[in-house]
């Protein structure tokens, strides 16, 4: 377990020296999003998961996990079906909210608040501003953690450490953290982690787990979700994602099938 406290100390180190000095750099000061400082220091703490694995994977006398490793980062060469997953799935579970309020409240919304062709630039951006992190959470942290640990413990694990991660973005000025309810963040924190599980653990592949990464975020700010029966919509949001999770993982003959060369 070496490499994860190493891992661990070096993520939360990084992260939160840089956001709580922006933290208190926004109380003090009149610096707000867009600023130099302010995104300077805002990108180094959301690369601290990325700077941490790859430190903590440095090979010593190790080297084949290294190589396993970096390969892992790369490795966008898997069935496409894959692919249409991380599209579909995400898409899927962040339109549960709008669902439920067409057939409740039946506002005139529209499933996107945005037209379509931004979502390419945002999956482009949000790689950086988030997707990055999944060299750490999935590429160091569940793997390490599953060698303890069964698979959805594992999984459990990993969401609560990465929703306590953001927990100084709710401190800093002008972040949407401010205005967002922690337990909808940390719900769909685990939604996200059950659902990222499942692309890692029958992929192997952590490119496609920063993809994914990017596409929640992208949907996030692209998919009208009004969040007007919170209970009810996270409840079937956790649901919808513990039932992908499930379905996977009794796939044992689709993982063989998936990873044999």
């Amino acid at each position: 377990m070496a490499k994860l406290a190493k891992y661990l100390l070096i993520t939360f180190i990084v992260s939160w020296v840089m956001w709580g000095t922006l933290a208190l750099i926004t109380i003090i000061t009149h610096i707000r999003y867009g600023h130099p400082i302010f995104m300077a220091l805002f990108i180094i703490g959301g690369l601290g998961p990325t700077i941490g694995a790859l430190l903590s994977m440095h090979p010593g006398k190790d080297k084949l996990e290294y190589k396993s490793f970096i390969k892992q980062i790369f490795k966008a060469n898997v069935n496409v079906l894959w692919y249409l997953f991380v599209i579909i799935v995400p898409f899927a579970l962040f339109s549960i909210s709008f669902i439920i309020n067409i057939n409740t409240v039946r506002t005139g919304t529209q499933l996107f608040n945005k037209p379509l062709y931004y979502l390419i630039p945002a999956i482009v951006s949000n790689i950086l501003f988030g997707g990055l992190e999944e060299i750490g959470w999935r590429g160091v942290l569940l793997p390490q953690l599953m060698k303890k640990f069964p698979m959805i413990i594992s999984t459990l694990f990993t969401s609560l450490i990465w929703s306590l991660w953001h927990l100084p973005l709710w401190f800093i000025n002008s972040l949407p953290q401010q205005n967002m309810n922690p337990f909808i963040f940390i719900i769909l924190g685990l939604c996200f982690s059950l659902i990222l599980t499942v692309i890692y653990s029958k992929t192997k592949s952590i490119f496609l787990c920063v993809l994914t990464h990017s596409l929640f975020n992208s949907y996030w700010g692209m998919i009208t979700m009004p969040f007007i029966n919170v209970f009810l919509e996270l409840i079937l949001m956790l649901v919808f994602s513990f039932v992908i999770y499930l379905i996977f993982e009794r796939l044992k003959q689709y993982t063989i099938k998936e990873e044999s060369p």
